[in-house]
């Protein structure tokens, strides 16, 4: 037989204390305490929108045959929104309408937008979110769908790579947003092999076009601000041109042109933009630091 057990357990198991430690009593803000067997319920952070019908929770949408599960098919716009509206949410929605006529996606369903995102906010129960408008060819169902899920952590800063991987200049997806990502995800598991958390992509010059999210940007000593000159050859970025837009607005030296790869380690700082993170700096390039300035110091006063 085994030891029966000791006065001091008896007295914790009774009376919930241990010597003299005080029982840990429930928080009444935290209501009522489950029953016993009770299920658990997981809190709805996801919402969908399917060609007029609302979804919640992260739930399926295409079949195993569809053409958007094999081949990948589908134009796409994803950014930062809130509750409260998308400030760029019109800028999204035509730069999708003109990627779809690109790739023969056309038409776009007729659609309140704002309205869709706003309501989905509500039933994921998010004050702020990642959305997503994805538009697929006609043969497709659903053809239109519109998500909201968490945002990521915001990034401090990044760690870029240069990819060993390019792009031709006649390639007509280069300036798309679309749902096959199998270039840029490729260029960033190389990146991350080597320590990156990105991959700078450059033409055959070496000339710094884009990251596989991002646009870069880079400022120099005297204040002035450089991007690469807009080409067909990477993404037209929302954020690029809302940031382009308010620096001029308050009369700062703005430059697109080309831009070399080696520029980027004489600059004062260098950072990149999306429609999710906003603004994030550059630390590193090929894992030789780079100057930098704080997040909170490289214009995210200039976003809406």
């Amino acid at each position: 037989m085994g030891q029966r057990p000791s006065a001091l357990w008896r007295r914790w198991r009774h009376h919930g204390t241990v010597g003299c430690l005080p029982r840990v009593r429930r928080d009444p803000r935290q209501g009522a305490r489950p029953r016993r067997g009770a299920r658990r319920v997981a809190a709805v952070t996801h919402a969908v929108y399917c060609d007029g019908d609302y979804l919640v929770g992260d739930v399926p949408v295409f079949g195993a045959f569809s053409p958007a599960t094999r081949s990948g098919v589908g134009v796409f716009e994803s950014f930062a929104g809130s509750v409260g509206g998308v400030p760029t949410l019109a800028r999204h929605v035509d730069r999708l309408q003109w990627a779809a006529g690109r790739c023969g996606a056309l038409p776009l369903p007729a659609t309140d937008f704002d309205a869709v995102f706003r309501e989905l906010h509500n039933r994921a129960g998010l004050a702020r979110a990642r959305c997503r408008i994805t538009l697929y060819p006609s043969e497709v169902r659903p053809r239109l769908v519109c998500t909201v899920e968490p945002l990521p952590e915001p990034l401090a800063d990044i760690a870029l790579c240069t990819s060993p991987f390019r792009r031709g200049v006649n390639d007509p997806t280069s300036a798309l947003k679309l749902e096959s990502r199998a270039f840029y995800e490729v260029a960033v598991a190389d990146a991350r092999a080597r320590g990156g958390d990105d991959a700078l992509l450059v033409g055959d010059d070496g000339e710094v076009r884009e990251t596989t999210r991002a646009n870069v940007f880079l400022q120099h000593d005297s204040g002035s601000v450089h991007t690469p000159t807009l080409t067909d050859h990477f993404l037209a970025g929302i954020t690029r041109a809302v940031l382009l837009e308010a620096l001029r607005g308050r009369g700062h030296s703005v430059r697109e042109r080309t831009v070399g790869r080696d520029e980027l380690f004489d600059a004062s700082a260098v950072f990149v933009t999306n429609a999710v993170q906003g603004v994030v700096p550059v630390r590193e390039l090929d894992g030789r630091p780079l100057r930098r300035l704080a997040r909170d110091e490289v214009w995210t006063d200039l976003l809406p």
